[in-house]
């Protein structure tokens, strides 16, 4: 699934096998460190979950965060549009602060 999150880029967003009433884009919150300062997102799922806690909860046991933690990025409307979040506070990093 790739969805346009407000900001004009299109991410790659992996759906998941969750069981809920909303759908959530949930993303890893990274960076703020000495070696990569600026925040940014990474790993996007939809997860359909009942509340925010519970989809955060869901990440976090599905990724096994133990560092770095889910952040709901969005919350996906009735017609399937995302209702913007956190998206706009963070940009994203494409080079994601990582070596390869």
């Amino acid at each position: 699934m790739v969805l346009n999150v407000r900001t004009y880029q299109k991410v790659e967003v992996r759906e998941t096998d969750t069981v809920g009433s909303v759908g959530y884009v949930v993303a890893m919150l990274c960076g703020g460190m000495m070696e990569c300062p600026e925040m940014y997102y990474s790993d996007y799922q939809l997860i359909f979950a009942d509340s925010e806690r519970e989809a955060l909860d869901k990440y976090n046991k599905l990724n096994n965060c133990s560092y770095f933690y889910g952040a709901i990025v969005c919350k996906l409307s009735e017609a399937g549009f995302c209702d913007d979040y956190n998206y706009l506070k963070y940009k994203r990093n494409l080079s994601g602060c990582v070596d390869e």
